[in-house]
């Protein structure tokens, strides 16, 4: 039984422009999502899935330069992408990251294959973490199915909102340490505050050659509560996705009005 990462990374963005390779305390953003995953020890294989279009092609380079395979496929079906991935390295299951999340936990990964290959699931998710701190773990098989029913091949991003789906597929979940239950933070990169708060968080906790915690980058904002303001207006689409998160469905929220339900 094979499992990769796979790292879903497009140049294209409509609010932060090249935002994979925004430079964080000197290197690309992709460069310290690749460094984060690969520590990650129950998968496989990390694989770098981006598109065969030349403005990408700064992608395929980053992933030659960190060491790790790459898959250059659809720009726009993302399912497409990882079935080629896994087919190409020989996967039955694959660990969905985005590149815009720089403080992917490696922890988490390895907890979320754990308990996907234990309980035989075919979609496994975290409740509670931080938004950009979490992954999924996804059969292959039931990425075929679920794009087999996607309409609409651009929407094909959004995996979660197909495959969370415990009336069609076997699902996952268990919920983050209270250390790190914090969903209203917003740790992800999709805009320029959003990239001032992980500059921030990196100035501080980020040294060559450690991987930082997921509980250190808290534990940091908690002490330091009003940097959460730099960002907490952002909204954030198809926010509804994630169980645990209560918001008025199908629209963009803003962070500060996530609310938790736990």
């Amino acid at each position: 039984m094979k499992i990769i990462v796979t790292i879903a990374v497009r140049m294209k963005s409509a609010r932060l422009p090249n935002k994979a390779v925004v430079e964080i305390c000197g290197k690309p953003l992709i460069s310290h999502l690749i460094e984060r995953v690969r520590c990650a020890k129950k998968p496989d294989a990390v694989v770098l899935c981006t598109s065969h279009l030349p403005e990408d092609a700064v992608l395929i380079q980053e992933a030659l330069k960190s060491g790790i395979p790459f898959l250059a496929g659809s720009p726009e079906d993302v399912f497409q992408r990882f079935m080629d991935a896994a087919t190409q390295y020989n996967a039955d299951h694959v660990v969905r990251v985005t590149g815009d999340n720089p403080l992917t936990d490696p922890e988490y990964i390895d907890r979320l294959v754990q308990k996907h290959l234990a309980e035989n699931n075919e979609y496994t998710m975290v409740d509670y973490l931080p938004l950009g701190a979490a992954s999924e773990v996804i059969s292959i098989k039931a990425i075929a199915r679920a794009r087999d029913e996607l309409k609409d091949r651009s929407q094909s991003e959004y995996m979660p909102l197909y495959l969370n789906k415990p009336k069609k597929y076997k699902v996952g979940v268990f919920t983050a340490d209270d250390s790190v239950n914090r969903p209203h933070y917003r740790l992800t990169v999709d805009t320029p505050s959003d990239l001032e708060l992980i500059r921030i968080i990196y100035k501080e906790l980020y040294r060559p050659g450690k991987i930082f915690s997921l509980e250190e980058t808290v534990a940091f904002l908690d002490a330091n509560l009003e940097l959460l303001d730099i960002n907490n207006q952002i909204e954030q689409k198809y926010a509804f996705l994630w169980k645990g998160i209560s918001c008025n469905k199908g629209k963009g929220v803003k962070n500060n009005e996530i609310k938790h339900t736990k």
